[in-house]
């Protein structure tokens, strides 16, 4: 069978059966449209991720206190232990101080208090830092 005869018998297979072919044609066309519309949505979510960690700064190390006290009092069981009431500002100076390479240490502490105003009472977060953290 030499290649002209193929290709005789290729269109008359498909002249033949026309709606098969055009529902295959458009299979392969929406399937291959999706294909690229899902790789170029990842590639999106993905920009826009390093984006957001770039603005936030990529050089950036923010270590955080974890108080068991306050994760297990909605679970209903008492923590076994305290072992300490958070980070403090020694313990800033002494990250400063362990590590050379370390331009700022700005420490802060976030405590949720009770307010009022206009006898509305609410619960809101006071933050506190010093002028380094900027």
């Amino acid at each position: 069978m030499d290649l002209r005869e193929t290709f005789a018998l290729s269109i008359g297979g498909l002249s033949s059966h026309m709606l098969r072919a055009l529902l295959t044609i458009l299979g392969i066309t929406f399937g291959v449209a999706a294909v690229i519309a899902m790789l170029s949505i990842g590639e999106g979510a993905k920009q826009e991720a390093l984006e957001q960690i770039g603005q936030i700064g990529i050089h950036n190390i923010i270590v955080q206190h974890w108080n068991k006290e306050a994760d297990s009092e909605g679970s209903g069981t008492k923590p076994e232990r305290i072992l300490s009431n958070g980070l403090s500002t020694l313990d800033a100076a002494a990250i400063a101080r362990i590590c050379p390479l370390a331009q700022v240490v700005a420490p802060q502490r976030e405590v949720k208090v009770k307010s009022q105003a206009d006898g509305h009472a609410f619960q809101s977060m006071a933050v506190a830092t010093m002028p380094e953290y900027l």
